[in-house]
């Protein structure tokens, strides 16, 4: 994670490696905290950050665009931060263990009411 000016913080991916294959799982490091991710439009990148709200999105391998984001969010700090502020809120809501459980309960419910495979088990 690298600060910027004391303010943002900024990951970036360009895509997986066989040497770092859960790339998602570093975005949502960075993303938990607070940081400005910037993350190539591959694999499950593309599922975590919405381009120009949370984050941004390059072509994988395309070092102009790269470029151009990176200027974006070294000359726009405070709009890096409400990325950042975005990309935090989104993991809270969506990825937070207690969460991600209790989708999981509402899941195996709404099978077993439907059907009834569990008699012993219904409310």
């Amino acid at each position: 994670m690298l600060t910027i000016h004391n303010s943002v913080k900024l990951a970036v991916r360009n895509r997986e490696t066989p040497i770092l294959p859960n790339g998602e799982i570093v975005l949502l490091e960075a993303m938990s905290i607070g940081g400005c991710v910037v993350a190539s439009d591959v694999g499950g990148f593309t599922e975590l950050i919405h381009d120009g709200e949370n984050g941004f999105l390059f072509e994988a391998d395309n070092v102009q665009e790269l470029t151009r984001r990176l200027a974006y969010i070294f000359e726009h700090i405070e709009a890096a931060n409400e990325m950042g502020k975005s990309a935090q809120a989104k993991v809270m809501e969506e990825y937070l263990w207690e969460n991600t459980v209790k989708k999981i309960c509402e899941i195996y419910e709404e099978i077993n009411t439907t059907y009834n495979l569990c008699p012993k088990c219904s409310h």
